[in-house]
């Protein structure tokens, strides 16, 4: 007779299951086979990320925002949504100005400002929507096609775009780096790296833990032809004997904060690459910046009179703090001072002699196509902007 204590406690199947099929070896063959069956069929997911990866992803997203914003402050973490990552919110918080950045992070990856579009939703790049992702893989030829219609209705139908599929994404599965090239009027106006898989597109996928943006390391490996003959004479030598069998070129606006973290930062550190010469050329951004100009000038009087004239510091002193908040006049009468005959030097800026050597400065940044400062170029691989991942991934490859 049986007890209610014993009549309510839960009996485990499994158990029951075994025992029974111990005694008929044809009946625990097939639950073994039916056992494993049902986890050869079940739907393949994505590997949800451990806690410790996201944390990993967040220290990373933390050493950008910090490095580009000093300020911000991380939301949310961890909601899961039906792609391949997952999602956290970031408020950057700079110059007053509060703004939310939308970042995802896989096992390996993590992206921000990740777009989606579903059947029948047209997305735009500033209109993110709630979208499931698709298990369907998409041929190369359906994704370029995407980002192409996808790029022409969230930036602009003026502009044509063709991209081109350059390689997977490891450990994303159905995602590919693609090339981007923006026309206008049929002339080229700037090429550029996306990733999608067709259904979903982002333009900043970077590696956790190292903190490389997949299409910096990927620009880097693959430079451009033009870049590969280089004629250095052209260009101001600030280290080196002008022998070495490895070149660097700096291309810097000399009014810019990042260019003077770069010379304090890692100028150093490229210093102590072997056998290296390192050659700078101002970037004035006439347009924009009339501080940028005399700073250039200065730097090209300053190399006419010779380097012993402002002494070894001096590209220091003409990218540091103290000189920015100077206004023009100003500027110029402390590098007057500093150098070892201020009358000459005052002439030497004011001269034709340095208004040649500003526009042949100007013509260099032409052939070159600098968009944006500083560069670095390292025997033909270049860092576009102030990047401090691919800054320490060039000291590790030399």
């Amino acid at each position: 007779m049986y007890t209610e204590h014993q009549l309510t406690t839960p009996i485990s199947p499994l158990p029951t299951t075994l025992l029974v099929a111990s005694l008929r070896p044809l009946s625990l063959l097939v639950f073994l086979f039916i056992f494993i069956l049902s986890f050869t069929l079940a739907p393949k997911t994505f590997a949800e990320p451990s806690i410790t990866n996201l944390d990993r992803a967040v220290e990373t997203m933390e050493r950008f925002f910090y490095t580009n914003y000093k300020e911000y402050r991380i939301n949310t973490r961890t909601q899961l949504l039906d792609t391949p990552f997952y999602a956290t919110n970031i408020t950057i918080r700079n110059d007053a100005i509060s703004q939310v950045v939308d970042f995802y992070s896989s096992d390996k990856y993590m992206a921000m400002h990740m777009f989606y579009t579903k059947s029948g939703i047209r997305a735009t790049r500033y209109n993110q929507l709630d979208a499931r992702h698709s298990t369907k893989p998409y041929s190369p030829h359906e994704i370029t096609k995407f980002v192409n219609n996808f790029l022409t209705l969230s930036i602009s139908p003026l502009l044509e775009f063709q991209s081109r599929v350059i390689e997977p994404i490891p450990a994303l599965r159905g995602f590919y780096l693609l090339e981007v090239r923006e026309y206008y009027n049929q002339q080229l106006m700037q090429t550029y790296t996306a990733v999608s898989d067709g259904d979903v597109i982002t333009f900043d996928l970077i590696e956790i833990g190292s903190g490389i943006e997949y299409g910096d390391r990927y620009r880097y490996d693959n430079p451009p032809e033009t870049f590969q003959n280089i004629d250095y004479s052209n260009y101001a030598l600030i280290f080196g004997n002008g022998r070495g069998r490895n070149k660097m070129l700096i291309v810097a606006n000399l009014d810019n904060t990042y260019t003077g973290m770069l010379v304090r930062n890692y100028l150093p550190l490229f210093r102590q690459l072997p056998s290296v010469d390192i050659y700078l050329l101002p970037f004035p951004q006439e347009s924009r910046y009339v501080k940028g100009q005399l700073l250039t000038n200065i730097f090209s009087a300053s190399r006419i009179m010779g380097r012993q004239s402002m002494g070894e510091d001096f590209l220091d002193t003409l990218t540091s703090h103290k000189v920015s908040q100077l206004n023009s006049t100003d500027t110029l009468t402390y590098f007057a001072n500093m150098s070892s005959n201020p009358d000459q030097f005052l002439s030497l800026v004011q001269s034709e002699r340095i208004k040649l050597a500003y526009d042949n400065i100007v013509f260099q940044n032409l052939y070159l196509n600098v968009d944006v400062t500083p560069w670095v170029i390292y025997n033909g691989h270049i860092i576009k902007g102030y990047n401090e991942a691919m800054f320490l991934y060039l000291m590790g490859r030399n």
